[in-house]
C-alpha cells in the first residue's frame, strides 16, 4: 500500500477526544499519512522537519498542539507560534480539520490563530466552541406517546405542584429533567 505523504495528519493525546476519533476525522478531511504523537515519536518537530512545499498538514484542533509547559520548557502560546511558523517555513500549509480552517487563507489562519491564542490564554487545551456540544445529551423519552402522555400531566392542573408530578415521574422512571423541557407547567 503506497502513502501519501504530501497529506500528513497528527493526532495528539487529549482528556476529551480520543485518538480514535481525531483519526477517523483527519482520514475523512483527506490525511493519508497519520502520526500520532507522543507514540509514533517524541514531538511534532520530527514530522515537521521532514515537511516539503506543497504538503499539507491535518490537525484536528490549535489548541492540542502544544505539549504541557513542564515538559515542553515553554509556554503553550510559543509553541503553538512556532508550530505554524514551522509549518509555512517548509511550504507546506496547515489545515484544522475541527473548524474547516486553512492556514493558506489569510482571513482563516488570522481567526485560527486568534481563536488558538485566546483558548491557550484561557488555560489548558481547550476546545473552540464549534467542536463539542456543551452537556450532556438529553435523555431521550421511549417513545412519543409516553413522552405527550408525561406532556400532558406536566400541564395538567389536577396536580397540585410541580414537585408532585416530578416525583411520579421519578417512580416511573424518569428524570426531574426531562420534565422540566417541557417548559413551564402553568400552575402558580
Amino acid at each position: 500500500m503506497h502513502v501519501n505523504k504530501n497529506h500528513c495528519g497528527l493526532t495528539f493525546k487529549h482528556p476529551r477526544v480520543s485518538r480514535e476519533h481525531q483519526e477517523s476525522e483527519l482520514r475523512k478531511a483527506g490525511a493519508s499519512w497519520l502520526v500520532h504523537i507522543g507514540k509514533d515519536c517524541a514531538s511534532w518537530r520530527q514530522v515537521v522537519d521532514q515537511l516539503e512545499r506543497g504538503d499539507v498538514v491535518y490537525i484536528y484542533s490549535g489548541p492540542m498542539v502544544p505539549q504541557p509547559r513542564r515538559k515542553a520548557g515553554a509556554p503553550l502560546q510559543p509553541q503553538w507560534t512556532e508550530f505554524i511558523g514551522d509549518v509555512h517555513l517548509r511550504g507546506a500549509f496547515l489545515i484544522e480539520v475541527s473548524t474547516g480552517r486553512r492556514s493558506n487563507v489569510r482571513k482563516e489562519f488570522l481567526s485560527m490563530n486568534r481563536e488558538t491564542h485566546a483558548l491557550l490564554r484561557q488555560g489548558g487545551k481547550r476546545l473552540p466552541k464549534s467542536v463539542l456540544a456543551k452537556g450532556r445529551k438529553p435523555t431521550p423519552w421511549p417513545s412519543l406517546e409516553v413522552e405527550n402522555e408525561w406532556r400532558r400531566r406536566w400541564k395538567s392542573k389536577n396536580y397540585r405542584s410541580d414537585a408532585a408530578v416530578i416525583r411520579e415521574a421519578k417512580e416511573a422512571g424518569f428524570t426531574e429533567r426531562m420534565m422540566r423541557r417541557f417548559g413551564k407547567s402553568g400552575r402558580t
